[in-house]
């Protein structure tokens, strides 16, 4: 069995490991558009959040009081919780981006069905006019 301090180790370095992809989502993947290098860094995501999860309900369940803690263990801690706020601040971030990227591909299928129907329109106007000329000139 492993110790609080074991635990909370293990815990950062996942939450660290999570905040790898999302750099790499943040920094490149979403700049070049790498939609196969996203999905990747999304289900190692899944896999690092579920060992997360895991880890820490262990961690719960040794835990000891604040007033109990020594000082290591609540330097680890006060880590921890700053590495989940950049995990929440980098979240924010790709799902911001990712609501702006939605709202834009909105807007572009919007005026690519303006443009479709203003073609469709056109096309059954083109028929009748050419027949038109056509029997009209001979």
């Amino acid at each position: 069995m492993q110790t609080c301090e074991q635990l909370l180790n293990e815990s950062l370095k996942t939450y660290r490991e999570i905040g790898h992809c999302y750099d790499s989502i943040l920094k490149k993947s979403l700049n070049d558009r790498n939609l196969n290098k996203i999905e990747q860094q999304t289900k190692l995501i899944d896999i690092f959040s579920q060992q997360a999860q895991e880890i820490d309900g262990q961690l719960q369940s040794i835990l000891p009081p604040t007033s109990k803690q020594n000082n290591k263990i609540k330097k680890l801690i006060r880590t921890r919780k700053e590495q989940l706020q950049i995990l929440l601040d980098q979240n924010n971030q790709i799902a911001k981006r990712a609501g702006n990227a939605a709202s834009l591909l909105k807007h572009e299928f919007s005026n690519l069905a303006q443009n479709n129907s203003v073609i469709t329109q056109y096309g059954q106007v083109i028929p009748n006019q050419r027949k038109s000329i056509f029997n009209t000139s001979y």
